[in-house]
């Protein structure tokens, strides 16, 4: 049940931070939140990471067309498989949360609303997008560390993840 709640809370925040920057703020903007670190800054993003793409009219299409698959996918290895480890339910659903907040701004805007500058890493990204990068952190960790086949082993580290 806590797993709906995250993806739930996920999604209801990207979904109401974006809008409240729509609300507050004209494109180009800028609002310094920890100076040299965070700017709320608000762009549109009709392309992948780093505008990969903006340009191309039917990368809409595929956006869509790759996040439903990845969606439906992320779906099935959770009913599918019966994972029962927390670390990787929780992985594939912050993942999930991630993409359904894009998701929801590509179907409705044909692009995706950015505000977070951290300018240490240049590039405007939403609480989506952070979930995203998390996901993907967490789920590489996972391969390397907590399943059945991790590439490095812990010393003491139970066979059955669902303890992580």
């Amino acid at each position: 049940m806590w797993y709906i709640l995250i993806f739930l809370a996920l999604v209801v925040l990207d979904q109401l931070t974006k809008g409240l920057v729509d609300a507050v703020f004209a494109v180009g903007q800028r609002q310094s939140i920890i100076e040299g670190f965070l700017t709320i800054t608000k762009s549109r993003n009709s392309g992948m990471a780093w505008s990969f793409l903006s340009d191309a009219e039917w990368a809409q299409t595929v956006f869509l067309i790759v996040t439903v698959l990845a969606i439906v996918f992320a779906l099935a290895v959770l009913i599918l498989k019966k994972t029962k480890g927390k670390w990787l339910i929780t992985t594939i659903v912050i993942l999930l949360g991630g993409a359904v907040g894009n998701f929801i701004d590509r179907l409705a805007f044909r692009e995706v609303r950015d505000f977070m500058l951290f300018e240490w890493f240049g590039f405007n990204c939403n609480v989506a997008d952070v979930a995203i990068t998390v996901g993907a952190v967490m789920l590489i960790a996972y391969f390397l560390f907590f399943s059945e086949d991790a590439l490095i082993k812990i010393k003491g580290k139970k066979d059955d993840n669902a303890s992580n």
